[in-house]
């Protein structure tokens, strides 16, 4: 079984949020772009079992 919990510490958003977060982000990221700066991808997080 898939756990889909939000992991502790991230935020989930309704999806009219979603929609303006990725509006704002989109905005900002292409005005960096215009001054030549790259963006940095990071890969998303997930749960992973651990030994402690």
């Amino acid at each position: 079984m898939v756990n889909t919990k939000v992991i502790q510490g991230f935020m989930e958003l309704t999806p009219d949020k979603q929609l303006e977060f990725d509006r704002i982000k989109t905005i900002i990221s292409d005005e960096y772009k215009r001054f030549g700066f790259t963006p940095i991808v990071k890969l998303p997080n997930s749960r992973t079992p651990c030994l402690a």
